[in-house]
């Protein structure tokens, strides 16, 4: 049996050892990179018809409105006078920034007038509105 004597001389320091440290950075690097996941507007619209279409980037913000009156902006549902402080953060920090406007087909023409003004007065430039390619 082997017994250990302290030293005389002086007190031992207490270390963390250190070593494997970027060990864990990389596997906590992994796991936020493998469980994060990305918000998918999945609002069920039916968008009206068109002949042409334009692709757009996939850097804008999506305000989606439903035939029921439900509004919804980047997924979450809002009231109409929270679209022009809402849009206006966004404007401020990207001024060029597209807003799509997922605006399902049966929705009264008053409403769109309205979501169109809330967004003019939060200065938006940049609006998409998308269709569906008309079969005839």
């Amino acid at each position: 049996m082997k017994v250990f004597k302290r030293r005389r001389g002086g007190k031992t320091k207490a270390e963390i050892p250190n070593s494997s440290m970027s060990d864990i950075a990389f596997l906590l690097l992994i796991f936020f990179m493998v469980t994060t996941t990305f918000t998918v507007d999945r609002t069920p619209v039916e968008l009206p018809r068109t002949a042409t279409r334009t692709e757009i980037d996939k850097d804008h913000e999506i305000i989606s409105v439903q035939t029921n009156g439900f509004i919804q902006f980047r997924g979450e549902r809002v009231m109409m006078a929270d679209i022009q402080p809402m849009a206006a953060l966004e404007i401020a920090s990207d001024p060029e920034r597209i807003f799509f406007l997922k605006i399902d087909k049966g929705v009264r023409w008053e409403t769109v007038d309205e979501l169109l003004e809330q967004l003019r007065m939060a200065r938006v430039r940049n609006l998409s509105l998308p269709t569906e390619p008309r079969t005839d």
